[in-house]
């Protein structure tokens, strides 16, 4: 009864956001080529109707993953696609309407395509490379200071918030007999790294790990000084994280429930840890360095890496890839099983898994 009633009033919610998504694309056709986005949400949500409708013993649980699976793999993709599309052609429109003044020396410039092929992996912009008006170097330095200071702590803020997600998403399977199952919290997990990397990409850079900062800091995609202050806010958002975690659950056992406690020996522990943050940072760093890959993604493909890497190796080795979440929930539980491992291998991973991208462009 009670799974059939949460049925019912997701998918009111759902229909209600069906005939607003629905209306927001019927826009011109030369924005919006095909409706196929909207024709599937529209089917997704009337199936759950359906559902509701035909069998009052549903499964909340199951219903609850196929939507994580469903908006992770396919809602967001083609949202992320149309939106690219539309802001294609509204600048294809300007470009057309506007003609561009014309100097000495502009023929072979425009002669010349704007974005020619390359196999160079380009590093991420930084803004604090840029030079200060005027030349002055004391205003470079504050400026460069106060950008440091912003970027600190968005990552501070968004390794908390990822920490946060996850240890609750842990402590309520745990306490609720598997209320969300394996699925559910890979899900979970991979849909707060899209969602933390898609707002905070364009402000730091969104690591959240200190495997990934010790990687592009070896590559060259993050300035050396800036190391440091990265891995300190990752590790101090964590703990204060899992603390936090802890005290608003109250777990019975917190050190079996959010600790990363391997079930493997101490080699396939590593080899584990180490494999899976090397396709992670492989997928990352395709989607964030290369200029032939679609930027708009990358949210989407990190968050799709988490959750396929939880997926196979949550029930080994915690799926931990990040040393930040391991050791934050160590401290905070006093769990501290094989601790060096997780502190040794996904920055490993990292650093072979970026050099292996940038091998097979160059």
């Amino acid at each position: 009864m009670a799974a059939s009633y949460w049925l019912e009033a997701v998918s009111g919610a759902a229909a209600d956001m069906s005939g607003a998504l629905k209306r927001w694309g019927a826009r011109p056709d030369d924005h919006f080529p095909n409706n196929d986005f909207f024709t599937d949400v529209d089917n997704l949500f009337d199936d759950m109707g359906d559902s509701v409708n035909t069998n009052a013993n549903v499964n909340a649980t199951a219903a609850t993953q196929y939507t994580f699976v469903f908006v992770l793999f396919k809602i967001l993709p083609e949202f992320l696609l149309l939106r690219m599309e539309l802001s294609r052609s509204v600048t294809m429109d300007v470009s057309l309407s506007i003609p561009a003044a014309r100097g000495v020396g502009d023929d072979t410039d425009r002669r010349a395509p704007r974005n020619s092929p390359s196999f160079k992996i380009v590093p991420l912009h930084d803004e604090m490379a840029k030079p200060s008006p005027g030349g002055h170097a004391t205003l470079g330095a504050e400026r460069a200071a106060v950008l440091l200071v912003k970027k600190v702590l968005a990552e501070l803020l968004g390794t908390f918030l990822l920490l946060f997600v996850l240890l609750s998403a842990l402590i309520m399977n745990a306490t609720h007999d598997g209320a969300l199952g394996l699925l559910g919290v890979a899900a979970t997990a991979g849909l707060a790294v899209t969602v933390l990397v898609a707002s905070l990409v364009h402000i730091s850079g969104a690591h959240l790990n200190p495997a990934i900062s010790v990687s592009m800091a070896v590559y060259g995609y993050l300035p050396r000084a800036h190391l440091a202050p990265y891995m300190a806010a990752q590790f101090l958002g964590a703990i204060a994280a899992s603390f936090v975690a802890k005290a608003v659950y109250h777990p019975a056992n917190p050190g079996a429930i959010v600790a990363t406690v391997p079930t493997l020996g101490t080699a396939g522990t590593f080899l584990v840890e180490f494999l899976t943050t090397f396709v992670l940072l492989f997928v990352i760093v395709a989607h964030a360095t290369d200029p032939k890959a679609v930027k708009e993604l990358i949210a989407v493909a990190a968050g799709a890496a988490i959750m396929m890497n939880a997926l196979i190796s949550a029930e080994s080795t915690g799926a931990s890839m990040n040393p930040a979440r391991t050791l934050g929930t160590a401290i905070a539980t006093g769990t501290y099983t094989k601790i060096w491992v997780y502190m040794v291998a996904p920055p490993l991973g990292a650093i072979a898994g970026t050099g292996a991208y940038i091998a097979l462009k160059h």
